[in-house]
């Protein structure tokens, strides 16, 4: 951390400046600059810098919230043993730096599906950005990650991070257009929907299949494109009680949201995860809000459903902890539109486990798959007729003796002037297809307001 009094934006540009001419690698390929800045709104930042690569990420409590732009270093690949290496890659940078933080995502699952929506996003991203702002608690700080690949000359190096620079603070410049909501399309539509969920609860003979989520995408185009950080502000505002990110790997595409669920938060061998199932909306009045929430912890269906999560999350910790703790009791996970049922898990790790395994045992949960994981997964494949893509796969972030991710869900991909929402519905025996396509619009009843559609 430099050590200053709180900087001024023109004046940390002078800053940042001094510091990258006259850094000197000396063997070593990563330094990093951090800055306390006077207080700068991280999205309002982010909205007005000309940059096609950008990531947000904020954690449930607004405790925390990271804006980052820029390529500093990738790791992106299309296989489990791609993610290993990368894993393994990011491990040994964070032993150098632990103030480091490489943020990114993962697909629902490894079947690469042929849908041209998602071929921006390959099967992991973890990008390290060249700057960031990060709000913690009242404290402002900026973040220069100055990067130089072992063939890269150091003075090359230099020459693009100023060049980078005089961009930090410029604005984008471009009016904001009218945009109008032209056409909306479900994928599934309502009567494929209720196909596909008796489809689902006939084959649900517990042998060994006892559930699955099915999804929905829905898409709406508008007249000009939206930005993704006027949708995130309006989602911060709107819904509390949720993580908040963004992954804009481009000009053109962009996938952000507003998920409740946490997949796993790890503070050394310490981890706390959640089994996050059923669904109520939130009642207009306090005694109907009070109402919906028994009704929600007194539903056998609904408690059944969050049971095959609880049974989940038990056996992948007990396999990898010394000790598991959880709840007394199913609590309840409230936020602007829906509540959810919630038990929370603490667990200290064994010494020999990593992140790469905690996210492949834990993802997807019975939350988002179903129970059993691998059959749940393949009648999603067989059932489903769009690639959910990143869409309920782990986002967050990992630094070097911790990592918090949570499941994608809430979310929207935003491709040039269509977006792409998704929801989706645990479906066992006794579900009704009419009240989970009810479900799939309180899901996404947010984002629906903030796109001003009727």
């Amino acid at each position: 951390m430099v050590t200053t009094d709180l900087i001024e934006p023109g004046n940390l540009i002078r800053e940042i400046s001094q510091a990258i001419r006259t850094w000197q690698p000396n063997g070593r390929l990563l330094q990093r600059f951090e800055y306390e800045i006077t207080p700068t709104d991280p999205l309002t930042w982010l909205a007005h810098v000309k940059e096609t690569q950008k990531i947000y990420w904020s954690d449930r409590k607004r405790e925390t919230e990271i804006a980052g732009i820029g390529n500093a270093l990738t790791f992106q690949g299309w296989s489990m043993s791609d993610l290993d290496a990368a894993m393994a890659e990011m491990e040994t940078l964070l032993r150098q730096n632990e103030r480091l933080k490489f943020f990114g995502g993962i697909r629902f699952s490894r079947k690469n599906a042929n849908d041209p929506t998602w071929q921006a996003f390959p099967y992991f991203y973890f990008n390290l950005p060249q700057f960031e702002l990060i709000r913690k608690d009242n404290r402002y700080i900026f973040v220069c990650n100055l990067f130089r690949k072992p063939e890269q000359k150091a003075e090359d190096v230099k020459s693009d991070y100023l060049r980078f620079v005089q961009r930090l603070f410029q604005g984008n410049g471009k009016a904001k257009p009218v945009i109008r909501f032209k056409e909306r399309q479900d994928n599934p539509n309502h009567t494929q929907w209720l196909t596909g969920v008796r489809l689902a609860v006939n084959s649900l003979d517990g042998k060994p299949l006892e559930k699955v989520v099915l999804a929905r995408k829905t898409e709406l185009t508008f007249s000009h494109p939206f930005s993704p950080e006027s949708l995130l502000r309006n989602l911060r505002a709107s819904n509390p009680n949720s993580f908040l990110f963004l992954f804009q790997l481009n000009g053109q595409n962009a996938f952000l949201g507003s998920t409740p669920e946490r997949l796993y938060k790890r503070e050394g061998r310490r981890l706390e995860t959640e089994a996050v199932a059923g669904t109520r909306r939130r009642g207009q009045t306090p005694e109907e809000d009070r109402q919906l929430k028994y009704d929600l912890l007194h539903c056998e269906k609904d408690l059944r459903e969050h049971n095959y999560v609880v049974r989940s999350i038990e056996n992948v910790l007990t396999r990898h902890s010394h000790s598991v703790q959880k709840d007394a009791r199913v609590g309840i996970l409230e936020n602007a539109r829906v509540q959810h049922l919630l038990l929370r898990f603490q667990a200290e790790l064994k010494e020999d486990v990593n992140d790469m395994e905690v996210l492949h045992d834990l993802h997807p949960t019975p939350a988002v798959g179903g129970f059993p994981k691998e059959q749940a997964i393949e009648k999603i494949h067989e059932l489903e007729r769009f690639d959910r893509g990143w869409y309920a796969g782990p986002v967050g972030w990992i630094g070097s003796n911790e990592a918090e991710f949570a499941v994608g869900i809430r979310s929207a991909l935003l491709q040039g002037n269509t977006v792409h929402l998704f929801a989706g519905a645990g479906i066992v025996q006794g579900s009704d297809p009419e009240s989970e396509w009810r479900e799939l619009e309180n899901k996404i009843a947010n984002f629906i307001k903030i796109l001003h559609i009727a």
